[in-house]
């Protein structure tokens, strides 16, 4: 994942793969025929591992506040979420060219969407969201703003810090909750 981070995913030779795993390229070779599979077992890492994330983060007493804290986790705002969402952005590159990479994305993607829609379901039956919210509609918004705050805090850290990050993030997840009803007076 560093060698794709460091020389994109068209530069990460076989053997820059290699040398940054610390091993040789016949060790590398022993567990995938050819480059094609190496890169897309870093983007199924990255994106199964974000997938599994999401679903372990799922509450049902809670399930706009946990969507909203898994997905403040996998921000790109510590190292190691940044090298996750520079293979993520390599990867994404792929997608309109090459049919193995396509697939993996929209099967990964299908399952973000799953997770999120189900969320959502939860919220509604708890009765913690707001009325009238498109599910379907509002499981994009949410996937496509978690996209490109990743994008642009990749692009623009200065523009889009940490704390920005994690502001429209929870202002988008915050604005679905059903409105809380104040007492006489207040």
């Amino acid at each position: 994942m560093r060698a794709i981070a460091t020389h994109g995913i068209e530069g990460a030779s076989l053997r820059a793969i290699a040398r940054e795993g610390g091993f040789t390229t016949g060790t590398l070779a022993y567990y995938f025929r050819n480059k094609q599979e190496v890169l897309l077992f870093a983007g199924r890492t990255v994106l199964g591992g974000l997938v599994a994330r999401v679903a372990a983060a799922h509450s049902m007493d809670l399930p706009l506040r946990s969507l909203e804290k898994a997905l403040l986790r996998e921000l790109p705002t510590t190292d190691a979420t940044r090298l996750g969402w520079q293979v993520w952005l390599a990867f994404t590159a792929r997608v309109p060219s090459d049919t193995d990479f396509r697939r993996e994305h929209e099967e990964r993607y299908a399952e973000l969407r799953t997770l999120v829609r189900s969320t959502l379901d939860a919220a509604a039956m708890a009765g913690s969201l707001a009325s009238g919210i498109d599910r379907a509609a509002e499981s994009d918004h949410i996937l496509t703003l978690l996209d490109g705050l990743g994008l642009q805090a990749l692009l623009e850290p200065e523009r889009f810090p940490a704390a920005y990050q994690r502001r429209l993030l929870r202002r988008a997840i915050r604005a679905l909750e059903r409105p809380q009803h104040t007492q006489k007076g207040e």
